[in-house]
């Protein structure tokens, strides 16, 4: 009988009756197989009451009753690799009721549930469960001599490992740190390959392998000889623009004729695959050396001189947008299907140029350029917007103003009207969008407005507006926070293009 486990009314009864025959509790505990103290303490109650019931219980009652005992051990059952705190969690918010994870614990073992480790087994798909059964089913008959005459073999791989591989260890709270407590582990820990056979008479002999154990090849050669592929490598690697065509033409020439599926596929095990090329601006040589100079030069200015910075820049958002959609699922003879084929319209459909800013505190002002941009409307801009801009974002007056190289920013007129109103500009290279944080915020608008639909140029430009204002000064100060990374990354590339 377990520690703490009620006495059955039955061996209870038996026990009042061998006392009321006049035996003696000793003899009563030795013949139940009982300890005399559960004997003495039954019998003591059946004097002071005259009944033999269990007596209730003292102290609060339980917060799980049975039925939610039932219910727990459904989820457990349900969900088997669910962890305490995650099963803690939803039994919260299943019986809307205060639990902890302790009562949880012994609520589960109640439900005669316990946490083991999940024993290691290879996973099987249909096909494998499949051919498991029928093997079972074909050999189930055989006798053992049959068995006896089975030669059975495998490989395995022995490691180095360093101390034992108990999982537990014996400590106090303090020990943790303790070098003693630590369970040692490499990242490659030298090994050995070896291969042994046994039967029923005996341990067979054991190999022990340098290097890989491969199989003999089976299916037909490959055509594409080691040196075919050196020179497919080497052509794709001097060009990557090369095409199949082209590649099949090469091996041609060394009397290799293949499918360009088999050239894709020899590629790709070499680690080369065709890809959309990313669209980058051109850079000259000027350019790589002035943004290497630019990104070293401003490689170690302060936090505080970017978070001061005014960012500008100017972007046309055409009113359908560009479509990202390049594949769809359809049948054959149906690629001329309305609901198939991409609409296009000539110059987009209408387009709205603007032109905004932004610091680390929040987006600036957007204005809306309606005809062509030149120097006059570009200083009208800075005249109307960059001021208010400045104030509204609450700039210290030792702001800067980030502007690129484009003519109409330069220009003598530009130049002049900038000095006359004091505004320090920002050195900037040619060629380095990738540098201009505000590239992110125009990616994000154009994204926000096309997702809207608009239906004509005027709509547009209220979208524009509309989401423009609404982007999250949180935004805009995680992208000026992280414009160090940009530098890295040019010098990085030693001036060349990033992929910002």
């Amino acid at each position: 009988m377990g520690r703490g486990s009620p006495i059955p009314p039955m061996l209870r009864r038996k026990m009042v009756e061998q006392y009321q025959k006049g035996v003696s509790q000793r003899k009563i505990a030795k013949s139940l197989k009982l300890s005399p103290s559960t004997v003495h303490n039954i019998i003591q109650r059946f004097r002071e009451s005259g009944t033999i019931s269990v007596r209730k219980g003292q102290g609060r009652k339980t917060i799980l009753d049975a039925r939610d005992l039932r219910a727990l051990r459904r989820h457990c059952i349900t969900y088997r690799n669910a962890t305490v705190m995650e099963i803690t969690t939803w039994a919260q918010e299943y019986f809307q009721k205060t639990l902890s994870v302790n009562t949880i614990h012994r609520a589960i073992r109640c439900c005669r549930l316990k946490p083991y480790r999940s024993k290691k087994k290879p996973y099987l798909n249909m096909i494998q469960k499949r051919r498991h059964f029928l093997w079972a089913k074909a050999h189930l008959k055989w006798t053992v001599a049959k068995w006896k005459t089975v030669l059975w073999s495998d490989e395995s791989k022995f490691e180095v490992l360093f101390g034992k591989l108990g999982r537990h260890v014996i400590r106090t709270k303090e020990d943790k740190d303790n070098p003693s407590c630590y369970q040692r582990s490499v990242q490659k820990p030298a090994s050995l390959m070896v291969w042994g056979c046994m039967s029923a008479c005996g341990m067979g002999s054991l190999h022990i392998w340098k290097g890989t154990i491969n199989a003999e090849r089976s299916g037909r050669p490959t055509k594409i000889t080691p040196r075919a592929q050196r020179q497919l490598i080497q052509e794709v690697t001097k060009d990557p623009t090369t095409t199949f065509k082209e590649l099949q033409a090469s091996l041609a020439s060394v009397k290799a004729s293949v499918h360009d599926s088999t050239i894709r596929k020899r590629l790709g095990k070499n680690g080369l695959h065709g890809r959309v090329p990313r669209r980058k601006p051109l850079l000259s040589k000027k350019n790589i050396k002035a943004r290497l100079s630019f990104a070293r030069k401003h490689l170690d200015d302060p936090q505080d001189f970017w978070e001061n910075t005014l960012w500008t820049d100017e972007t046309k958002i055409e009113l359908l947008g560009r479509s990202v959609s390049h594949y769809v699922w359809r049948k054959s003879n149906t690629a001329f299907q309305i609901k198939i084929i991409i609409p296009t319209v000539k110059y987009g459909g209408g387009s709205v140029m603007v032109c905004g800013c932004f610091a680390a505190s929040g987006p600036g002002r957007l204005a809306v350029i309606n005809g062509t941009m030149n120097s006059a409307v570009y200083q009208k801009i800075l005249k109307e917007n960059v001021r208010s801009s400045v104030c509204d974002l609450k700039l210290k007056q030792t702001w800067v103003l980030q502007q690129d190289n484009d003519p109409k920013h330069t220009s003598k007129s530009t130049s002049e009207w900038l000095k006359k109103n004091k505004m320090k500009t920002l050195e900037w290279p040619s060629q380095s969008p990738d540098l201009n944080p505000i590239e992110m915020l125009w990616h994000d608008l154009k994204k926000v407005v096309h997702a809207q639909k608009p239906s004509n140029v005027a709509e547009l430009q209220h979208f524009c507006k509309d989401e423009w204002a609404k982007i999250p000064p949180q935004r805009c100060n995680r992208l000026v926070a992280s414009y160090g990374k940009r530098l890295i990354a040019v010098v990085a590339a030693k001036g060349g293009p990033t992929s910002y």
